[in-house]
């Protein structure tokens, strides 16, 4: 089931999924994204998602660039090229979920409404939550 924040306009809210959750609509809405946020090192070295059984594509595209991390000024503008249909669902993730949540916030603002944030990223919090932990596929 999916959770949302406390915002107080329902539209611009970034609404929050588990990564079990969003494999499964990724395997079957061809219109959603799954949207890795991490930086190029992370990817190289970490892994990502794997979503090659899913028939569905990841996207790669940093909020946050090395090495002073600092937010990628032309995030919005990216992503609208790579996504356009604006009322596609977006699923935002990170290593642990908060770079993912300001990515997912930013997309809200540029008219992505359905722009959730995946509970515990990729590598979660500690060992107990997670797209790695959650056996869901990946790959280096």
């Amino acid at each position: 089931m999916f959770a949302s924040n406390k915002n107080s306009d329902p539209n611009m809210q970034v609404k929050e999924t588990l990564p079990e959750e969003t494999y499964e609509i990724l395997q079957h809405d061809k219109d959603a994204y799954l949207i890795d946020v991490r930086t190029d090192y992370e990817w190289e070295n970490v892994g990502h998602p794997d979503l090659t059984k899913a028939k569905n594509n990841l996207v790669k595209l940093s909020w946050r660039t090395l090495p002073q991390m600092v937010v990628n000024t032309k995030f919005s503008e990216e992503l609208e090229q790579i996504v356009s249909n604006k009322d596609s669902k977006l699923f935002f993730i990170c290593r642990a979920g908060g770079r993912s949540y300001e990515a997912a916030t930013a997309a809200i603002k540029s008219g992505f409404l359905n722009s959730y944030n995946v509970i515990g990223g990729f590598e979660g919090h500690g060992e107990d939550s997670g797209w790695k932990f959650s056996n869901l596929p990946w790959r280096k």
